[in-house]
């Protein structure tokens, strides 16, 4: 699915600027954690799961290209060389947080009302896209 996804990227990069391919980007992601997240509420169908399990990699693959994109456009070369191993290493340990932290939060909400969570993740992302592409 992430090999599928990447061709149509491809593509589609090829015909939208970068800021546009982004914020959709960032907006197929909203649309496909509200499905998830009617779907997982309204359905109760076993297949959910399954699909969010596969969606992941397609979700991750959409979210890093668009936060590396838009890091190289940020900074030059000199810049980059300086603050991209910083940022990565921020990227790693924010992972183990938040992963390690997962079992925490599940004592205060329910497993399916993380996709809230998500989902407000995701629209404070495309406002902060969408500020700093001006």
């Amino acid at each position: 699915m992430s090999y599928l996804v990447w061709l149509l990227y491809a593509r589609i990069e090829r015909f939208v600027s970068f800021q546009k391919l982004t914020l959709l980007g960032i907006f197929l992601l909203l649309i496909s954690v509200g499905f998830f997240m009617v779907g997982i509420h309204y359905l109760n169908g076993k297949w959910i799961p399954f699909l969010m399990f596969v969606w992941i990699r397609v979700f991750i693959f959409i979210s890093v290209v668009g936060f590396w994109g838009l890091a190289a456009k940020m900074f030059d070369l000199r810049q980059g060389k300086r603050i991209f191993g910083l940022i990565g290493s921020g990227e790693v340990i924010s992972d183990i947080v938040g992963f390690f932290s997962i079992p925490l939060v599940l004592h205060f909400i329910a497993t399916k009302d993380l996709l809230y969570i998500s989902f407000i993740g995701l629209v404070i992302c495309l406002f902060l896209m969408a500020y700093m592409f001006k």
